[in-house]
């Protein structure tokens, strides 16, 4: 098998058909029903008999480290040949990841549809504001999706490139959606935003009930594009979640606001699009402990990916039952990530564990080398050992 993998990683020029072929022909059969169960029953919370969840990182495309720009034939070519290498690469895993692609990872996306102007730096997208005060919210207009919306446009047309070359046979995930909040601050201008949950409430709420009526829109529009095998987890994405179940949403803003705040600005439209969509499940980047409840308490949301928190901190706060909690893959060491499986198996808690490469070299590029050109040996030792652990 890992003479197959190295010929066919070699060969640049082979068709998408044959890239297809040869992603279905490893994951058919017992393993993909074996895959396809475990996770069905991770999220039936009818069901006490559920195993905890472990995916692998898979690439550069995947983890937002890379400006991912779709805009021509030739880039779409380019990235989804990058995510078909980074899924055969390391389809020699026996973890419980589910072949997929995704269709952007650029959170900024819904801001620019309100006329934010966004500007890449050495490869990072940086949003600009498009309102200066209060009143300047009356006057955005609810964009005509795709056309007024050039970023979203290039989502859904690529998210129906990748059906068509891989005839639909390997799903796709939703993009990063980022929340009705986190989209209002890019709008609004982070530090004045902030300001603005006390001084201009009104408004907020007026800013808001947009930004959720575009999130829902979109969300569908993807749907509609890539079908209804639509991977509806972002968080990350070579996580999983059902189809049709829910959809995720990216806040990392909850790690500044209170508790108040967030019952205030942020519960009312999550469950405005859990009611749209079945559930959602939420993501935060930064060391939101503070919002575990808050969170927890939104009707509909059956679960949180945090980035900046440890398991050990955010088990004991997660509800009794049918909440998910999805770790961060940024391991400090071996002995971290055990301590943290121990830690779930002591609450019996449902998590999905992600994980990449641990123990690089401290420098960027020995890190960066690290992260996306992979020692598979040595990940293949790093499994095994999880699952004896698990």
């Amino acid at each position: 098998m890992e003479a197959s993998i190295n010929k066919i990683l070699r060969d640049y020029n082979v068709s998408f058909d044959e890239l297809t072929d040869w992603v279905v022909e490893q994951y058919s059969g017992r393993r993909m029903q074996r895959l396809q169960r475990k996770w069905d029953a991770f999220w039936d919370f009818s069901s006490d008999d559920w195993e905890f969840t472990l995916a692998f990182h898979r690439g550069c495309i995947m983890d937002g480290k890379r400006n991912f720009d779709t805009s021509t034939d030739e880039k779409r070519e380019k990235n989804l040949r990058k995510q078909f290498r980074d899924i055969i690469r390391l389809s020699i895993l026996e973890d419980d990841y589910l072949p997929s692609f995704i269709a952007d990872d650029r959170p900024q996306v819904q801001a620019a549809a309100f006329g934010c102007k966004v500007e890449f730096v050495d490869g990072v997208a940086w949003c600009h504001k498009a309102i200066n005060q209060a009143s300047d919210v009356y006057r955005l207009k609810r964009p005509d999706l795709p056309d007024d919306a050039p970023w979203i446009k290039q989502v859904l047309e690529f998210s129906a490139y990748v059906v068509d070359k891989t005839c639909g046979e390997i799903p796709l995930h939703i993009c990063d959606m980022s929340g009705p909040l986190a989209t209002a601050q890019m709008i609004w201008g982070a530090e004045q935003f902030m300001f603005a949950m006390y001084d201009h409430p009104q408004e907020v709420h007026h800013l808001l009930d947009m930004t959720t009526d575009l999130f829902i829109e979109f969300t569908k529009l993807q749907i509609k594009s890539a079908g209804q095998t639509l991977i509806p987890y972002h968080t990350l994405p070579y996580g999983y979640m059902p189809p049709g179940s829910g959809v995720t949403i990216s806040e990392d803003i909850i790690a500044l606001v209170s508790p108040e705040l967030y019952q205030e600005y942020c519960c009312p439209y999550h469950e405005r699009i859990a009611d749209a969509f079945g559930h959602v499940f939420v993501h935060s980047c930064g060391h939101a402990i503070h919002a575990m409840e808050a969170v927890a308490k939104t009707k509909g949301c059956w679960g949180l990916q945090f980035g900046q928190m440890q398991l050990d901190e955010v088990l004991p706060h997660s509800p009794a039952k049918d909440f998910v909690i999805a770790s961060g893959n940024d391991w400090e060491s071996h002995d971290q990530l055990f301590r943290a499986i121990d830690c779930a198996k002591k609450h019996g808690k449902r998590v999905v564990f992600t994980v990449q490469e641990i123990e690089r070299e401290k420098d960027m590029e020995s890190e960066q080398r690290g992260k996306y050109d992979y020692d598979e040996q040595k990940i293949l030792r790093l499994n095994e050992a999880i699952k004896e652990r698990l």
